[in-house]
């Protein structure tokens, strides 16, 4: 690797300067000396971006309490000293510029879980239960290998533990009088660690259990889990249990009428108006409980996450074009309802709206480009939720209905906003394919028209804070800080395609899966063209160096990286962070797992792919074509799943490097 190829790699995963033509040399001297002028607002540097404050985890949660007037959330934020993160609970009322209370600390890290006993990486959302009487918040809060219910009193008094289950807690709920909680556990954790212990002795029998690309161990199917229709091996069958534990008593496991109550709390409640083929996405009823609005599908085609959505409510279908699309949320505001809706280029935009029986079109209150997620109805006609822009993080705002004014309720990074960033602008492309997609493209503080930057690209997504891309691994606005143009893309999706396909069962997922990945490679054909054609037109604009554009991506991005290796040449260096080898699916021995890998990477689309050049993900049978510098950033549980393109790579004499990160998982949780 030539040393200024090696430069460009390591930038991509640093953040470091680049020294790359007279541009960029000025770009970096302008912001050492904005950083040694103490008047200049400072530059944003990676530790400033992990030290911000997190409403929640990966997407954020809030919850409103029964009148309305507060609203309680989670704080998740980076401790260094201890490499992980601490969370604290908070209730505040619903007011501008409001000042939070205290009332609890989070516990240990909880990470989201993901199929088959797996760990994502990410960080969990916990959503917070109000009790019925607004007394008190409930959540589950993990302490050292326990996970159980706490609830914290609303003044801030009073944090307890409710419940001291030999297992863990994997959901609870509160009865209607405020007086006591159904909660739902799995196995109990000392006999899982018991029979860990003595098969282990013996050796793990290898069965359905083990997913080497992640654990080298046998992993627990969550309990009464049924994933895709596939059958748990006879070790791992287990049928949760419901308990109950009323407040000043012992918990006991619930009788025959308890579990009866807790099912009928917890059961989806289809409206009765909703035609049988329908599929209900979402329900909500009045405060009398006497009336429904719903969204669902009215094509028996329509199965897949994307299907487009109608609003009905009462059993009647909202009859304008804005009641139907990519619907998000309803909720009930007095005699109409209020709903959410993603508009504009690549469904990119939230827009909020109005509706009542009787009138011909909803009256639309807020539309911004940004995004708008857990929201809820509060007291003065106001929509809370948690809000976030490509320049703002995450924070709490209320939107009043009646002219769609927006406050801020609470804002746990005010500070950030004395960082200098460079201009941010939003391109909209499409792939060639009839798909819409779009990034935002950011400038270096110090642009300089006239001059042509280094690019990085940050993949997949593009909605709402630009912190990183997926995974938060490429920071984007230290790169642009460092002298970059760093451009955040927002891969295009077929929605045609995946709202087709119901991929809560196993022949659902394979066959869309096959239509994505399988031989023609079509969703990271359609990357790669969106891609390009932003490419294309920066350098139209004479902004971008050609020769020095760097590609970044985890997950469903470093898919696309793997492809535009192969595919193109226009890339310099490469920084990839976790995505498995097509060659690893040989390594699986879950025959669920396995079906989905082989339903598009058998070994007969590799011969053909290797033989026609056309798309296959595997870097290692395509090593002719791979001549970029490319830096692996594995994490520990997913190392087997990159080796076979490594050592390939390495064998071949690219230019390739690999790092591997300790207890990590497909997205990594340790702060350092």
């Amino acid at each position: 690797m030539s040393p200024r190829l090696c430069a460009l790699a390591q930038s991509l995963a640093l953040g470091l300067a680049l020294s790359a033509g007279a541009c960029a040399r000025a770009g970096a001297a302008g912001a050492l000396h904005a950083r040694d002028d103490a008047s200049s607002p400072p530059e944003v540097t990676t530790r400033s971006l992990l030290s911000l404050g997190d409403i929640g985890g990966a997407q954020g949660v809030l919850s409103v309490s029964p009148n309305g007037r507060l609203v309680a959330f989670q704080i998740q934020k980076a401790d260094f000293g201890a490499d992980t993160y601490r969370s604290d609970w908070y209730v505040s009322p619903i007011v501008r510029d409001a000042r939070p209370l205290w009332v609890g600390s989070g516990g240990d890290l909880i990470l989201a879980a993901a199929p088959f006993g797996r760990l994502n990486g990410a960080r969990a959302d916990i959503r917070p239960q109000w009790a019925p009487d607004g007394q008190w918040v409930a959540y589950l809060r993990r302490d050292g290998d326990q996970v159980q219910v706490w609830r914290s009193s609303v003044d801030g008094r009073l944090q307890e533990q409710l419940t001291h289950n030999a297992a863990n807690v994997v959901d609870f709920i509160w009865q209607p009088d405020s007086r006591a909680i159904y909660f739902r556990v799995g196995r109990s954790r000392e006999a899982m660690a018991r029979q860990d212990h003595d098969e282990g002795e013996r050796g793990y029998l290898l069965d359905d259990r083990f997913m080497p690309i992640d654990s080298t161990k046998p992993l627990w199917l969550p309990c009464g889990q049924n994933l895709w229709n596939v059958p748990a091996v006879p070790s791992q069958r287990c049928v949760p249990r419901i308990w109950v534990v009323e407040f000043g008593s012992r918990a006991r496991e619930a009788n025959p009428a308890e579990i009866r109550a807790y099912q009928h709390l917890t059961a989806p409640q289809r409206p009765a108006g909703a035609a049988g083929s329908a599929l209900v996405r979402y329900v909500t009823w009045n405060r009398a409980h006497t009336e429904a609005a719903w969204l669902a599908t009215v094509s028996s085609e329509d199965k897949g996450s994307t299907a487009p959505l109608v609003l009905f409510v009462d059993g009647h279908r909202c009859p304008a074009a804005s009641c139907t699309g990519r619907l998000q949320a309803v909720w009930w505001h007095g005699t109409s309802v209020v709903f959410l809706r993603l508009e504009g280029w690549a469904h990119s935009v939230p827009a909020v709206y109005s509706w009542g029986l009787g009138r011909d079109a909803p009256v639309l209150i807020y539309r911004q480009d940004s995004t708008l997620s857990s929201c809820d109805i509060a007291a003065g006609d106001r929509l809370v939720c948690l809000q976030e822009t490509p320049t703002d993080p995450r924070k709490i705002v209320s939107i009043h209905l009646p002219d769609g004014r927006i406050d801020t309720v609470f804002d746990p990074n005010p500070g950030f906003a004395r960082f200098r960033l460079g201009r941010v602008e939003k391109l909209e492309v499409t792939d060639g394919l009839g798909n819409q997609a779009f990034g935002h493209l950011v400038f270096p503080p110090d642009f300089r028209t006239g001059c042509r930057y280094p690019l990085v690209i940050v993949q997949y997504r593009s909605r709402g804070f630009l912190r990183g891309g997926v995974g938060d691994e490429y920071p984007i606005y230290p790169l642009a800080a460092s002298g970059f143009l760093v451009y955040s893309a927002d891969s295009p999706e077929d929605l045609r395609l995946t709202a087709h396909y119901d991929t809560s069962n196993l022949q659902g997922l394979a066959a869309l899966a096959q239509k994505e990945i399988g031989p023609t490679g079509y969703r990271m054909r359609s990357a790669l063209r969106a891609l390009d054609a932003a490419i294309d037109r920066l350098q139209r604009r004479g902004i971008v160096d050609a020769s020095e554009i760097g590609i970044t991506g985890l997950s469903a991005g470093a898919e696309a990286l793997y492809f535009a290796l192969i595919h193109s040449t226009r890339f310099a260096a490469a920084a990839t962070s976790g995505s498995p080898s097509p060659d690893s699916y040989s390594l699986e021995v879950n025959d669920a797992v396995r079906g989905i890998f082989e339903s598009y990477w058998d070994a007969k689309t590799r011969t053909e792919a290797i033989h026609t050049g056309d798309a296959v993900l595997s870097l290692a049978h395509n090593i002719t074509r791979v001549n970029t510098p490319l830096l692996f950033q594995v994490s520990d549980h997913e190392l087997i799943s990159f080796l076979p393109d490594y050592v390939a790579l390495h064998d071949a004499g690219k230019p390739v490097e690999a790092y591997v990160f300790p207890d990590e998982h497909h997205v990594k949780s340790h702060p350092l």
